[in-house]
């Protein structure tokens, strides 16, 4: 499964509005920062780690998609 599959799936767990990697967390989904970071912590548990240093930067689904990577 991709990681793109891996964020959507969660994000689903989530919110019950239609979305896609242009979607702003905050403005679009509501996501505030508890529910932001219970997101991370479903992703890193299903192996999938966040590059902390670009915490700031994330606005949307598909900046969060590009930096995330695989657990070796």
């Amino acid at each position: 499964m991709e990681i793109r599959d891996v964020v959507y799936e969660e994000i689903k767990k989530i919110v019950d509005v239609d979305f896609d990697d242009n979607t702003l967390f905050k403005e679009d989904l509501g996501l505030d920062s508890f529910k932001a970071l219970n997101l991370l912590i479903s992703l890193d548990n299903r192996g999938i780690c966040f590059k902390s240093e670009k915490l700031n930067s994330i606005k949307s689904i598909g900046e969060l998609i590009n930096s995330l990577e695989l657990k070796k």
